[in-house]
């Protein structure tokens, strides 16, 4: 028997596992702060949204309210007016209610950057607020018995509860009052709720909902205003108006979206309301979009077309940095009102400046149906970008999509090129232009700085200048402003902060103006400060009406890194006047005045007490308006028509014998205007009347120096100087020399001719030292002595003209090419 050693098994282990890996927290975060982070109106868009399409279906309305149907039909070549058109709709469904409440001032008791979003819609029961909570991103269409609306993602409450602090959703149905509140933790997003079936009045204290009647609030905290910046009070309820996805919400008559902003000054109420500017219908059509591979039994898309040119001079806001605040391009929506994109569709056209008074509306009919098709297929994708920013370039039906819109309205913006370069073939050419109004920047930089002298004019030692620390700063940092008088001050930016084209956004708290509201730094061309020359230096002009004012002004400029800085300027006390001519009886002045819209602005009355006595009741009244455009009285309350009594305690000017009543009124739109009347009786057979315009428009341009002219003028002068125009004089011999004898040679030469160039920047020089030495004679700011005044006047001018001009010279001179 043989001896064998035991054979002895390896053990194996053998398992088997299935799991769901979760995504990480920081994963889940990013999606929400890059969909909502960094743009406050973005956010208060997605609860607004929900709950107009879910009181729309609670009183079971039509989700397009039709206005868009009324906007394409107007006719080509007519003047289109949306408040008129809205007018035609008010009363045609029932009125819902959506409030936003802002909380901006700590006086309030609450949270700094609380929002609360509240409804009377449908509400929700625990169960449903669970399932639209729940799973984010999900088809949510059972949720709402299978209507359509404007939601797509169904992502959008979740969105905001993860972006934000504090979240909590408050929501009754009738008969259930449910509460949800959402925050991270180790594990991820969390929501806890609780509910009670048929609760009484003690239910909802402290509660946002009302006890009798169903809807939902949506409440939360926006915890870094610096990455999603809360607009400045006044602005708040036009930007969130002229948002592209809240126009078509706010232009319905038959929603009171009302902003309750509780600031320092106390709780201001306004309506949000949106009207498309007033312009003229350039052009309108339809046309059909085979969806191709896309088609889902339908056939072709038939896609409606609305092209219009605003009325006014002023430039709309284009695409920028400033991307939530554009108000040109056309607006894609569908035939369900919800709005998907605000684009010329075109790249190449998108920043073009000769479109920068277009906008209008493209409809895709039947869009909604195909993009849920992405959406809820196999291999899942969008056409639409996570960030609420458009259209996803990258996909390919929305790529097909744009490439027809733009085909179809690229003839269109051809045709408006061409307007406008007929337009401006009398006129200078457009590299003309810009060198000279580029000079003439310096220009009204160096007749500001001569005015503004001191003493004997020698001007103050820069060197003793501090270099600022903040890499964007106003200077000064602070000042006072005197009533309805500009002011200029600089915007100093650090130029290793920036990038090539940076651009730069200004705002002006209530009962302020600044001016130009967008501005670019052109590295190659933007002025540097003289003191500290790694700082680009760029001028603004800020005003007031209103004395006794005081606020901000705020700056942001772009960052290299895309990063937004911000600069804000204190602006301590609006002065009164050194003397107010009192008029003969009473006056508006200006008697053109100009405001913002979606904001109050102030048209001033001066009264003359004696010959209209403290006591009388003066009248103010609208005659005839273009738009929505009308009166604040002391309630608040906008209306054609009010009455105010002259109260010396309220509106005597201190110090002198003049009364200044300012009369509030507000608009919804660019290119709005009203004709107003004042009218009291005092004796006499007929009543004191005066009038005034108002108009929604951009005010002229602060500088003294606006534009130049090549013409024919009588005086024997090489130049002239009139109402912010200086005018090269055509018959002047050594002109005709070095400009030619007409305007356009006049063009041509400035523009490659570097005599011509020479000679331009010396007769501007010249002007401007002479008015700038005149308005400091008067000002009794220089003196000459006797029998010397000709040296004296020849040494000031020779003075200012050595400071600057070699800046002018390189304006007219430097390749902006």
């Amino acid at each position: 028997m043989t001896d064998r050693e035991p054979h002895e098994e390896r053990t194996k282990t053998m398992g088997h596992a299935v799991f769901q890996p979760r995504t990480a927290v920081r994963e889940e975060k990013r999606q929400a702060n890059e969909a909502l982070g960094r743009s406050f109106c973005k956010t208060i868009a997605e609860p607004v949204t929900n709950s107009d399409s879910s009181a729309k279906r609670k009183l079971s309305i039509p989700h397009a309210s039709g206005l868009v149907d009324l906007m394409m039909a107007v006719p080509k070549g007519s003047q289109l007016d949306t408040s008129a058109l809205r007018l035609q709709l008010k009363g045609k469904s029932s009125r819902r209610a959506i409030v936003v409440e802002l909380v901006t001032a700590k006086t309030s008791g609450r949270p700094v950057g609380e929002v609360v979003v509240i409804d009377q819609a449908a509400g929700m029961s625990a169960p449903v607020l669970r399932q639209a909570l729940d799973e984010i991103g999900g088809n949510k269409l059972h949720l709402s018995a299978h209507v359509r609306g404007c939601n797509l993602f169904g992502r959008g409450l979740s969105d905001v509860m993860r972006t934000h602090s504090e979240a909590r959703i408050e929501t009754f149905d009738g008969t259930q009052l449910t509460t949800a509140r959402g925050g991270w933790r180790t594990e991820g997003w969390t929501i806890e709720m609780d509910f009670v079936d048929r609760p009484d009045k003690g239910a909802f204290k402290k509660m946002f909902v009302d006890p009798g009647q169903s809807g939902t609030a949506v409440r939360f905290v926006i915890a870094d205003r610096s990455r999603c910046h809360i607009p400045d009070s006044p602005d708040v309820a036009y930007r969130l108006a002229n948002f592209y996805r809240l126009r078509l919400i706010a232009s319905d008559p038959n929603v009171d979206l009302v902003l309750r902003q509780h600031r320092a000054a106390g709780l201001n109420q306004q309506r949000i309301e949106y009207d498309f500017p007033v312009g003229q219908v350039i052009d309108s059509f339809s046309r059909n979009f085979a969806p191709g591979k896309w088609d889902l039994n339908g056939g072709p898309l038939k896609v409606d077309f609305l092209v219009v040119r605003s009325d006014g001079e002023r430039k709309l806001r284009g695409l920028g940095l400033d991307r939530d605040g554009r108000e040109n391009g056309m607006l894609i929506v569908d035939d369900l009102d919800a709005v998907y994109d605000l684009t010329f569709a075109d790249p190449d056209y998108e920043k073009a400046d000769f479109l920068s008074g277009i906008y209008g509306v493209v409809r895709v009919n039947g869009l909604r149906k195909v993009l849920e098709s992405f959406l809820e297929a196999a291999a899942p994708t969008s056409a639409l970008r996570p960030d609420r920013d458009g259209f996803n370039r990258d996909h390919e039906f929305a790529h097909r999509l744009l490439e027809f819109i733009a085909d179809n309205l690229r003839p269109v913006y051809e045709k408006e090129r061409k307007r406008l370069e007929e337009h401006e073939q009398d006129k200078l050419s457009s590299e003309t232009k810009r060198r000279i109004d580029y000079a003439l920047k310096h220009l009204n930089k160096y007749f500001h700085r001569i005015t503004e002298l001191s003493g004997t004019g020698s001007g103050a030692d820069t060197d003793e200048i501090p270099e600022p620390v903040e890499p964007v700063v106003f200077f000064p940092h602070r000042t006072k402003l005197t009533a309805g008088h500009q002011r200029q001050v600089f915007l100093l930016v650090r130029d290793d902060v920036i990038k090539e084209g940076a651009e730069v956004v200004t705002s002006a708290c209530e009962g302020f103006n600044v001016q130009p509201e967008i501005e670019r730094i052109q590295k190659n061309s933007c002025p540097r400060w003289q003191p500290h020359k790694q700082f680009f230096a760029l001028r603004f002009t800020l005003s007031s009406s209103e004395m006794g004012r005081h606020g901000q002004i705020t700056a942001i400029v772009e960052g290299k890194d895309g990063d937004i800085i911000e600069a804000k300027l204190q602006i301590d006390d609006v002065l009164a006047e050194p003397v107010i001519e009192v008029p003969e009886t009473f006056e508006f002045r200006p008697v053109n005045a100009t405001g913002q819209p979606g904001r109050r602005n102030n048209l001033v009355l001066y009264v003359n007490p004696l010959a209209i006595p403290a006591g009388h009741y003066v009248r103010i009244q609208i005659l005839r308006r273009i738009g929505n455009i009308l009166l604040i009285d002391q309630t608040g309350t906008r209306s054609e028509q009010m009455d105010v009594k002259l109260d010396v305690a309220v509106h005597q000017v201190r110090g002198q014998r003049v009364i200044r009543v300012p009369i509030p009124w507000s608009g919804t739109s660019w290119n709005q205007h009203a004709r107003v009347e004042a009218r009291t009786k005092v004796g006499g057979p007929r009543p004191l009347t005066a009038e005034a315009t108002i108009r929604l428009d951009q005010p002229e341009d602060g500088g003294f120096f606006k534009k130049v002219n090549y013409d024919d003028i009588e005086q024997k002068a090489p130049s002239v100087f009139a109402d912010g125009t200086i005018t090269v004089n055509l018959n002047d011999q050594l002109n005709q020399f070095v400009f030619g004898d007409c305007q356009a040679e006049f063009d041509r030469r400035i523009s490659v001719k570097v005599e011509a160039q020479q000679r331009l920047a010396s007769l501007l020089l010249e002007e401007a030292s002479f008015r700038g030495l005149q308005q400091r004679y008067d000002d009794n700011k220089v003196m000459f002595a006797d029998r010397r005044e000709v040296a004296a006047v020849h040494d000031e001018i020779d003075k200012y003209k050595f400071e600057s001009a070699v800046d002018v010279y390189r304006a007219l001179t430097r390749d902006r090419s």
